[in-house]
This record gives C-alpha cells, structure tokens and sequence, in this order.
C-alpha cells in the first residue's frame, strides 16, 4: 500500500476554518482498507493525545480529514484575567491560550489486522483559535505567511489609528512571521505631550524593551494602553495627547504603525468591552452613548404558616398569618446600550465583538477596575442605512452570572 498526501494546511492555520488533510491510497476502492489519525498537542504540562480518528477511503480512494473542531475544542478555555494582569512589571509572556502547537501521526490498515501497511512521518503544525470569513479565507490563504507577512499586521481589526478613554487597556498580540527568531524587541512609543501652562506640545520617544524572545509561528501579547504600558508615568507635568506604537527587532521593523488618540471628554455613561477577536487576540471597544439597565427578578413561591407561641409554650392558630415567601431570588442585570458615533471600519469591529465566544465587560470606572463576563441578549444590530453617518449601533446585554443577594455599589465598585 501506498500513501500520497495531496492536501496539507498551512503550517499555522485557524481553528474555526476547514484543517484539511487528505491521502490518496493505491488500494482501490478496498472497503477493508482503513486509516487511523492521532492528534496530538502540545500543552505545558506535556505532549498528549486528543483525539484517535477513523476513516475509509472515499469513492475517489482518499482518505480526508477535516481536525479544525477537534483542535478547537482542545484549546483550553480563553481565560482573559490572564491578560488583564499582564504590565510592563513583568517579562512579557508568549500567548499559550489562543494557538496551540499539535502533531499528526496516521496509520494505513488492512481490515482488523494491527500490523500498519503504510504510515506518514509524524507532522507539526501550529492552529489558532480564530478564523476567516469564508467569503474572503481564500484571498488571505495561507493567512499567516502572505497575509501578516506583508502587511505586518497585529492580530486585531481595530482601525490603525484609533480614539480611545485614558482608562481603558489595549492589548496587542504579534505574530512571529520571519521564518527566524526575533531576539531583541523593543517597543518604539512615540508621546505627544501638551504642557497645559503653556499650551505648548511635545515629542518624548519612550522605548521599552520586551524581555523575551520570539520564536518562528509564537505569538507575542503586549499591553499597548496610556495605563497598562504606563505612559503615564514618562512625563507626569504634561498631558498624554496621542501616542504611536511600532515593534523592532534591533534595527529591523517588524510591525505596523498604530495610532491612538486619548478622548478625555467626561461622559457618565462611558463603557468598555473585551472580547476575543476572530484573529486571535483580544480587541477593547468602547461604546460612548446613553445606556439604559433594567433589573429582571425571578422567583418561585410557597406558603409559610406562623404559628405564635405564647407564655406557657402552648400555640394558637391565627389564619392570618399564612404567609405568602419567595425562594429562589434571582436578580438578572439587562443594559441596553448606545453605541455612540462610530465610523464604517469602528461598525464593522462590532460584529466581530457580536460573534466572538469570550465576552467582558471592562469596570474602567472602578475602584479596582476588572473583567466581567457578558453575552449579548440581542439577536440581532439595528444597522444604520448606508447613507446614515455617523453611525450608531444599539444592543442589550447581560452578566453571565445572577445575583441571589445585594450589595450596593458603592463604595465597592465606584
């Protein structure tokens, strides 16, 4: 017997897109004939086995598996307090929750004999939990070496040049697509400073050294906000304007150019989202319009008599007394939410947010700011019409979790 491979992934490749892999057999249409494919990755903790699949050649003697969903579930699941945590403070950690390194091992068998008649050397490879837009995957395939290869692109959507709160993060994720290890990163932060006695503005190039390296395929996280990458902090007597961000490997280039411009407008009703993005890195929006909570309470109830004890510890019946109690008190927080103006490009960055499995809430506001989960309990976005500009987006959410007791929100989350 003998196998040919005649479709093979990219070497990195998305989870939520086809991973196809087939092999011709010469064993023509054989119903005996059969192949087994092991699927292993590459956790911390080890090499391990996922997953042992089964095939038979179909009517054109090929033998095709499609892994994306095996590989999609066996990304642990997206923990993004993990992020939230991470600051110039610490050696900045290559990402380990959103691409997974795995191996293939396949076998050719006759019947139910267990001695193998073919087998393939074992493949490596790389996914990502993410993917394209079928519509468009097969302009970008392969999307990691052409795609980011030109255009040096972080893994997000969010526009270039970007309005953002001075209270929210930005987290940026870069891909490793040079074919060699990157040793000697540094982060080139270009401040725009306004010394507000005088009106008068600045340049401060600010440089931060990122202390590690990057391998060939790894992903890199970098926080990149006015807070979590403490810009702030370069010259506290001026205010932070805007600020631009470009990666290099000594003297090398090796990302694109962002630009963000900090909104110090005070609106009450400011807010922040994280979510996964469908590249595999986590995008902030922030939604500047009014909102709208609403508390919906659910409970079941039964009847609870009283009976009063007197002195000497005898009772009395009194029929007024039964009493009408609720058990199982649950309080579910629902906020519609208003976009606010947003460009073309900031609109569509919403339907990324609309379909991404890992949702926050970001409590910039708070005391001690944090993520909470959310869904979106819309099932659908009020598009604007073509011709209307700005736009404007409405939506409702809810927390991923129901409250059983009270606490005020002050002074805890305020």
């Amino acid at each position: 017997m003998t196998l040919t491979a005649r479709a093979v992934p990219p070497a990195v490749a998305y989870t939520k897109n086809p991973i196809l892999y087939a092999w011709e057999t010469d064993m023509y249409n054989e119903y005996n004939d059969r192949m087994i494919m092991k699927i292993k990755v590459y956790y911390e903790s080890g090499l391990m086995l996922i997953a042992e699949l089964e095939k038979k050649p179909n009517t054109d003697n090929f033998f095709v598996f499609d892994i994306s969903g095996v590989l999609d579930a066996a990304i642990q699941e997206f923990d993004i307090l993990k992020f939230s945590e991470l600051n110039w403070d610490d050696s900045l950690k290559k990402c380990s929750k959103t691409i997974l390194e795995y191996r293939i091992e396949v076998v050719e068998y006759w019947g139910d004999s267990t001695d193998k008649d073919d087998t393939i050397t074992p493949i490596e490879a790389w996914c990502v939990k993410g993917g394209l837009d079928p519509k468009i995957y097969p302009i970008c395939d392969p999307f990691f070496e052409e795609y980011i290869l030109d255009t040096q692109k972080f893994l997000t959507w969010i526009p270039q040049k970007s309005i953002i709160s001075p209270f929210q993060p930005v987290t940026l994720f870069l891909y490793n697509y040079s074919g060699s290890t990157w040793n000697s990163l540094q982060a080139h932060f270009s401040l725009t400073l306004l010394d507000e006695a005088t009106n008068t503005l600045s340049t401060v190039l600010e440089l931060k050294a990122i202390d590690t390296y990057l391998a060939y395929q790894e992903i890199l996280m970098i926080p990149a906000g006015p807070l979590n990458a403490e810009l702030f902090d370069v010259d506290p007597s001026k205010k932070l304007i805007r600020y631009t961000l470009t990666i290099q490997d000594d003297e090398t280039v090796v990302s694109e150019t962002r630009t963000y411009i900090l909104d110090y407008i005070k609106r009450n009703d400011d807010k922040c989202f994280a979510f996964l993005n469908s590249l595999g890195g986590i995008d902030h929006i922030r939604t500047t319009g009014r909102i709208d909570p609403k508390s919906e309470f659910s409970s079941g109830h039964y009847d609870r008599e009283t009976i009063p004890m007197i002195a000497d510890g005898t009772s009395t019946y009194d029929g007024s007394r039964a009493l009408k109690a609720d058990f199982n008190v649950i309080e579910a927080e629902s906020i519609k939410i208003f976009s606010g103006p947003l460009t073309f490009q900031e609109l569509e960055i919403f339907r990324d947010f609309r379909l991404s499995q890992f949702k926050f809430e970001y409590l910039m506001k708070a005391a001690n700011p944090r993520y909470v989960p959310i869904y979106l309990d819309s099932k659908s976005f009020s598009l604007p019409k073509s011709n209307e500009y700005p736009y404007t987006l409405e939506f409702n959410i809810k927390h991923s979790f129901e409250s059983k007791v009270f606490t005020p929100q002050y002074p805890f989350l305020k």
